[in-house]
């Protein structure tokens, strides 16, 4: 094969490469109109009219702090209800730090080479306080791992939401953005939709984050996995770090999860 034939190959082989990436990020049409019949599949819906699904655990101190309740906004329909208390004793909690918090069951997890689509709802009930010291995790994919930042969280801090992902070898320092305006959205429920293809590599990562439709978050070719995972999972509710260690402007926080769907797509 001639060198000039060659180098049009690798050329023609890196734009396809491009193209099929770029195909994997779904538009705003597609998030919009629940992507149906785009070939995702659906691994685990929950409206928590029954109450928590089998298989579902808890990482809390006390049972009623994840509790499935009545809607505060929707008469007849069902919530999960997150509380915790800085006075609290978190010693028999997930590494003894303030948490409450909702984990889905073992088979629903996510593996490298597969996309995946996660529908969820939050509810800042009225009277939400924030805090301006000292984040809260309400929303994460975690590694299998114990130990480490979870590639992808959603937080709390003061009036705002922050997005941000990490993964690769690098798991210390991650990437992030502010989201405007948690203050805006107490008293209603606000919908999430997190397009999540994972790779420690980068090479075919995406994470993107849309709230009540609008896309908030896009990154495309960084690493948001840690390398060779095959079973992170999703966990919803409150988990805040040194809480009870450093200052903070509240001394509890109560919020309310809707619906949850997981969808994912590939072999």
């Amino acid at each position: 094969m001639s060198m000039p034939l060659r180098r049009c190959l690798h050329r023609l082989v890196i734009v396809l490469g491009g193209l099929l990436y770029m195909a994997g990020a779904l538009s705003q049409e597609e998030v919009a109109n629940g992507i149906a019949g785009a070939g995702f599949q659906l691994v685990f819906e929950t409206s928590w009219k029954n109450g928590f699904e089998r298989g579902m655990g808890t990482q809390a101190a006390q049972p009623a702090d994840v509790a499935v309740v009545d809607d505060p906004l929707s008469p007849g329909h069902k919530a999960v209800r997150i509380h915790i208390g800085k006075d609290e004793n978190f010693a028999h909690v997930a590494n003894g730090l303030p948490r409450a918090e909702l984990l889905l069951p073992q088979s629903v997890h996510f593996e490298t080479g597969r996309e995946y689509l996660i529908r969820w709802s939050t509810l800042l009930p009225a009277g939400f306080r924030f805090d301006s010291q000292k984040m809260a995790i309400v929303t994460q994919i975690h590694q299998s791992a114990l130990s480490g930042s979870p590639p992808f969280m959603l937080t709390l801090l003061g009036p705002d939401y922050t997005a941000s992902e990490r993964g690769g070898t690098n798991t210390v320092h991650g990437r992030g953005a502010r989201i405007c305006c948690a203050s805006s959205d107490v008293a209603r429920w606000v919908h999430w939709a997190l397009y999540y293809t994972p790779d420690a590599s980068g090479h075919r990562a995406i994470t993107q984050l849309w709230k009540d439709g609008v896309k908030v978050f896009d990154s495309h070719g960084m690493p948001n996995a840690y390398p060779d995972e095959q079973r992170a999972y999703l966990k919803l509710g409150v988990y805040k770090p040194g809480w009870q260690q450093t200052p903070s402007d509240i001394d509890e926080i109560t919020l309310f999860y809707g619906p949850v769907s997981v969808q994912q797509r590939g072999e």
